[in-house]
Protein backbone atom coordinates (compact mmCIF):
# COMPACT_ATOMS: atom_id res chain seq x y z
CA UNK A 1 0.00 0.00 0.00
CA UNK A 2 1.13 3.34 -0.95
CA UNK A 3 0.39 6.73 0.72
CA UNK A 4 0.40 10.24 -1.15
CA UNK A 5 1.16 12.94 1.45
CA UNK A 6 0.85 16.50 0.99
CA UNK A 7 2.79 18.86 2.45
CA UNK A 8 2.35 22.74 2.19
CA UNK A 9 2.96 25.73 3.42
CA UNK A 10 -0.23 27.41 5.18
CA UNK A 11 -0.55 31.60 5.90
CA UNK A 12 1.62 31.50 9.05
CA UNK A 13 4.79 30.06 7.25
CA UNK A 14 3.58 26.32 8.71
CA UNK A 15 3.39 23.28 7.06
CA UNK A 16 0.05 21.32 6.71
CA UNK A 17 -0.01 17.70 5.87
CA UNK A 18 -2.46 15.83 4.50
CA UNK A 19 -2.56 12.11 3.75
CA UNK A 20 -4.73 10.38 1.18
CA UNK A 21 -4.62 6.32 1.42
CA UNK A 22 -3.20 4.74 4.61
CA UNK A 23 -1.64 7.04 6.71
CA UNK A 24 1.84 6.56 7.82
CA UNK A 25 1.60 9.48 10.72
CA UNK A 26 5.76 8.78 11.43
CA UNK A 27 6.59 9.77 7.93
CA UNK A 28 3.68 12.46 7.67
CA UNK A 29 5.47 14.03 10.90
CA UNK A 30 9.07 13.37 9.52
CA UNK A 31 7.82 15.05 5.90
CA UNK A 32 6.19 18.44 7.61
CA UNK A 33 9.04 19.35 9.84
CA UNK A 34 11.90 18.90 7.14
CA UNK A 35 13.83 22.10 6.16
CA UNK A 36 12.12 24.49 3.89
CA UNK A 37 13.56 24.67 0.15
CA UNK A 38 15.88 27.26 -0.63
CA UNK A 39 13.12 28.53 -3.63
CA UNK A 40 10.53 28.72 -1.18
CA UNK A 41 11.52 31.33 1.67
CA UNK A 42 9.07 32.03 4.10
CA UNK A 43 7.22 34.85 3.30
CA UNK A 44 7.77 38.36 5.80
CA UNK A 45 5.22 39.03 8.20
CA UNK A 46 3.59 42.52 7.82
CA UNK A 47 5.36 44.11 10.56
CA UNK A 48 8.81 42.38 9.08
CA UNK A 49 7.86 44.39 5.85
CA UNK A 50 6.56 47.69 7.65
CA UNK A 51 10.35 47.52 9.30
CA UNK A 52 12.24 47.03 6.24
CA UNK A 53 10.47 49.31 4.25
CA UNK A 54 10.77 51.93 6.87
CA UNK A 55 14.61 50.77 7.00
CA UNK A 56 14.60 51.73 3.44
CA UNK A 57 13.24 54.88 3.44
CA UNK A 58 15.05 56.21 6.04
CA UNK A 59 18.15 55.54 4.17
CA UNK A 60 16.04 57.46 0.84
CA UNK A 61 15.93 60.19 3.53
CA UNK A 62 19.17 60.41 5.08
CA UNK A 63 20.95 59.95 1.40
CA UNK A 64 19.12 63.38 0.35
CA UNK A 65 20.06 65.19 3.81
CA UNK A 66 16.63 64.39 5.24
CA UNK A 67 15.03 67.55 3.13
CA UNK A 68 11.35 67.53 4.45
CA UNK A 69 8.59 67.17 1.77
CA UNK A 70 9.57 63.45 0.41
CA UNK A 71 8.57 61.35 2.80
CA UNK A 72 5.62 59.29 0.67
CA UNK A 73 8.07 59.56 -2.14
CA UNK A 74 10.46 57.55 -0.12
CA UNK A 75 8.23 55.06 0.92
CA UNK A 76 6.60 54.22 -2.27
CA UNK A 77 9.86 54.06 -3.73
CA UNK A 78 11.02 51.87 -0.44
CA UNK A 79 8.17 49.46 -1.21
CA UNK A 80 9.05 49.05 -4.52
CA UNK A 81 12.53 48.06 -4.07
CA UNK A 82 11.67 45.53 -1.58
CA UNK A 83 8.61 43.97 -3.68
CA UNK A 84 11.21 44.27 -6.44
CA UNK A 85 13.91 42.24 -3.96
CA UNK A 86 11.20 39.56 -3.75
CA UNK A 87 10.42 38.68 -6.89
CA UNK A 88 13.84 37.65 -7.86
Amino acid sequence: MTTKTTVRPNAGGRRTVSAKGPTDKAAAIQTAQRAPDSADPPAASDSERQSRIAELAYLKAERRGFAPGYELEDWLEAELELDSLASI
